[in-house]
């Protein structure tokens, strides 16, 4: 069963009661990006035609101490 307190979206996320622990979450992934060169940004109006830019979306995953109460506020971007 999905945990009711991981959203969906990003907008469920900025609207979820802890909005400020998956902004952090989420910082904590772009950091971890960067810091390991995943990707090379470039300007939309570089990308050759016929080529597509891909696209990502967050990903929100709850961990839970052995008490279920809320641990980490687990966010990774997925391709």
């Amino acid at each position: 069963p999905l945990d009711e307190d991981e959203p969906a979206t990003w907008t469920e996320a900025c609207n979820s009661p802890y909005a400020d622990n998956w902004r952090e979450g989420y910082e904590e992934e772009l950091a971890s990006i960067r810091k390991h060169e995943v990707y090379e940004l470039v300007p939309r109006s570089s990308v050759p035609k016929g080529r597509k830019v891909i696209q990502n979306k967050p990903c929100f995953k709850l961990k839970r101490d052995q008490d279920n109460n809320p641990a980490r506020f687990k966010v990774r971007l997925v391709a």
